[in-house]
């Protein structure tokens, strides 16, 4: 339900919005499948215009344990994206290019030419 504060923003409470029994699998799926699948979802909402769950999904893949440092910078890059192609939320986006740039450091340079050319 867009905007639906009942449930926490977490991995499984994004599931949970989609039924008992995604929630059951994805309690069970790995880090990895979790974040898979949250970002199908982020995607899936980005595309069907429906930027506040997407961004909600992508915030919530932060929160799985043991993320990689790389898929975090690639994930607030993309949140810091769509922030500024769909909302009006700059602060916000700025904050996790920030991040994003910081966890980079002199890895990844390709991430990090596409988070400065935000």
């Amino acid at each position: 339900v867009h905007g639906d504060t009942r449930l926490p923003w977490t991995p499984c409470g994004v599931i949970c919005r989609l039924g008992c029994a995604a929630a059951q699998l994805v309690a069970m799926a790995s880090p990895a499948d979790q974040v898979a699948l949250l970002h199908s979802l982020a995607e899936a909402s980005i595309e069907a215009n429906n930027i506040f769950n997407g961004v909600r999904c992508l915030e919530a893949s932060l929160a799985v344990a043991g993320l990689a440092a790389e898929l975090e910078a690639r994930t607030r890059v993309r949140i810091a994206d769509v922030l500024l192609a769909h909302a009006n939320n700059d602060e916000l986006a700025v904050a996790h290019l920030r991040k994003a740039l910081d966890i980079i450091g002199p890895v990844c340079s390709d991430l990090r030419c596409a988070a400065i050319t935000l």
